[in-house]
C-alpha cells in the first residue's frame, strides 16, 4: 500500500469552509464556499473591502483593531459577530483566522467562516452592538473581567450590560442567556 502523500499546494477551492485571503482590509480572493454563504459571485468580491459584508461600520472597524492586535502576537483570531449577505440579510457567524505571511508588516491572512444558527432579532427588535459583544464572549466562556479586557471596559460596566441583558431576556442567570442568546427559535 502506497503512503499518503500530502499535496505540497492547496487551492482555496480544496478547503470545504468558507475562506478568504485578505490585506489591508481588502478581499484578495475567495473560495466558491465564501461566495455561496454571502451571495456575491467571485468577481464582485476580489478587490473590494470587507466593510460590504458588515451590517455596521463600527463593527468593521472594531474587528479590525481586535485583529491586527491579534495577529501582532502570531495567536490566530476567533469571533463571532453580525454580516450582511447581497440581499441585505444578516446572519450570526463566527471568524477565524491569522496571518499567512511571515513579514511581519504584511496583513496577509486567510479568514474561515462559519455560518451559526442564532437569531438576529430578538422578539423583533435587534441587540444593541455592544449587547451582542458581550452575549457573543458569554458563549466563548469569557468571564466579566475577562470581557471588560477585551472591550476596554470596567468589570462594573459589564456587570451592568449583563443584568440588564438577562432582565431583556427575562431569564435568571447567565447560563439560561447564554441558552436564550443561541435559541433559533426565538
Amino acid at each position: 500500500m502506497a503512503a499518503f502523500r500530502s499535496p505540497t499546494l492547496l487551492s482555496l477551492d480544496d478547503i470545504p469552509v468558507p475562506a478568504v485571503v485578505g490585506s489591508f482590509r481588502v478581499m484578495k480572493d475567495c473560495n466558491s464556499a465564501y461566495c455561496s454563504l454571502y451571495g456575491y459571485n467571485k468577481d464582485e468580491l476580489i478587490g473590494k473591502s470587507f466593510g460590504i459584508l458588515y451590517v455596521e461600520h463600527h463593527d468593521y472597524v472594531s474587528k479590525w483593531k481586535n485583529f491586527t492586535k491579534s495577529v501582532s502576537d502570531d495567536d490566530i483570531y476567533l469571533d463571532e459577530r453580525i454580516m450582511r449577505r447581497r440581499d441585505g440579510s444578516r446572519f450570526w457567524c463566527r471568524v477565524s483566522g491569522r496571518r499567512i505571511s511571515s513579514d511581519p508588516s504584511s496583513t496577509d491572512s486567510l479568514f474561515c467562516v462559519e455560518s451559526l444558527r442564532r437569531p438576529v432579532d430578538w422578539e423583533g427588535r435587534s441587540l444593541s452592538g455592544r449587547q451582542r459583544e458581550i452575549c457573543s464572549l458569554l458563549v466563548r466562556g469569557f468571564s466579566s473581567q475577562k470581557i471588560g479586557e477585551e472591550l476596554g471596559l470596567s468589570v462594573r460596566t459589564i456587570e451592568d450590560h449583563r443584568s440588564r441583558l438577562l432582565r431583556q431576556a427575562n431569564v435568571q442567570n447567565t447560563a439560561e442567556l447564554i441558552a436564550w442568546f443561541c435559541d433559533e427559535r426565538r
